[in-house]
């Protein structure tokens, strides 16, 4: 077995830019261990080129590479055109609420479509999907460029999007595709959109063990493979974002989900973290709190991460413990794909 030094890269997933694979990501794979790509619409223009891509990264690569999409329809489609695209969350949760009738029928449109799209992805060399989203409907009374939830939430019924979470995990694993939960603990409540601002959640311990948790609950239960975070602050626990937090992480995730199923960070790129970070800072800490892989869209950050995690190693201000841990799950996650159910 490697030292761990040289397996920190089989944690970090990474996006790059343009339609091509570039040198920087190839070299990473090969020499780096690489754990995974993320594909952005940028990388997805020809499906059939980035068919021959995914093969390519895959050739080079010792390890079974984690190829991750955010897919979860609507607005949020990397992959255009069908079968890859479909409706957003919010179209096939409106008035999914009204029965169990309706509830019925809405999942079964869902359940057509998905099925549709997952099994394309599979066929293109995916093998993770970033979705579904878990979070509740934002409140009525925020402003409408307030979140970045808008139209991605099936309901603001927390059973509702539970059932959708529970066929999304179903239809996702009968093509192979392992399949993420998100954004734990519910972003549902944060009047800031993540990609630009650290916002706050103005939910207790409570109400997040009692509603937003919920969903989560229901997909982990269903056999979700991940869960990914957000960089939001609970004040009521930490005065730390989610991302670096062990003690939220510990309360409203681990310890009320599940300890077995991996857990990604958001991109570590987005604009909630830029003001509070030191230099080298944000995979040690993100790595620290709790998560498994860590997910950034700037190869560049990558670059810094890898070397971050090794001078933290050496230092000791990373966990060899909790290190080691998250290369586990990481090699769980490798011994599913091809082999999900």
């Amino acid at each position: 077995m490697s030292s761990l030094p040289n397996r920190v890269g089989e944690l970090l997933i990474s996006g790059f830019q343009g339609p091509d694979a570039p040198a920087e990501i190839i070299e990473q794979i090969r020499d780096s261990s690489l754990g995974g790509i993320i594909l952005f619409a940028e990388n997805c223009v020809a499906h059939k080129k980035l068919r021959n891509i995914i093969e390519q990264l895959q050739s080079y690569s010792e390890r079974q590479l984690i190829v991750a999409i955010d897919q979860e329809g609507g607005r949020v489609c990397r992959l255009k055109g069908k079968p890859a695209e479909y409706l957003a969350a919010g179209d096939y949760g409106a008035n999914a609420d009204a029965s169990a009738e309706a509830l019925e029928r809405a999942l079964e449109r869902y359940r057509k479509d998905f099925n549709l799209a997952a099994e394309y992805m599979a066929e293109i060399g995916i093998n993770l999907l970033l979705a579904p989203v878990c979070d509740l409907h934002p409140a009525d009374t925020l402003p409408n460029d307030a979140t970045a939830l808008r139209g991605r939430t099936f309901s603001a019924s927390p059973e509702v999007v539970g059932a959708f979470a529970k066929v999304t995990v179903e239809v996702s694993h009968k093509h192979n595709l392992l399949c993420c939960l998100k954004h734990a603990p519910g972003l549902g409540a944060v009047v800031a959109d993540p990609h630009v601002d650290l916002g706050a959640s103005s939910l207790g311990v409570d109400e997040f063990k009692g509603r937003d948790l919920v969903p989560f609950r229901m997909g982990c239960e269903a056999g979700a493979d991940m869960i990914m975070t957000s960089h939001f602050l609970i004040p009521e626990l930490d005065s730390l974002p989610v991302t670096y937090s062990e003690r939220i992480i510990d309360t409203l995730v681990r310890g009320e989900l599940s300890e077995e199923v991996a857990l990604i960070t958001d991109d570590l790129d987005m604009g909630a973290l830029s003001d509070i970070d030191e230099e080298g800072s944000v995979f040690p800490n993100a790595l620290n709190a709790g998560h498994d892989i860590l997910l950034a869209r700037s190869n560049d950050t990558i670059v810094n991460g890898i070397e971050s995690l090794r001078v933290g190693l050496s230092a000791g201000t990373v966990s060899e413990t909790r290190l080691a841990t998250a290369l586990s799950q990481v090699d769980n996650l490798r011994n599913k794909l091809g082999q999900v159910v």
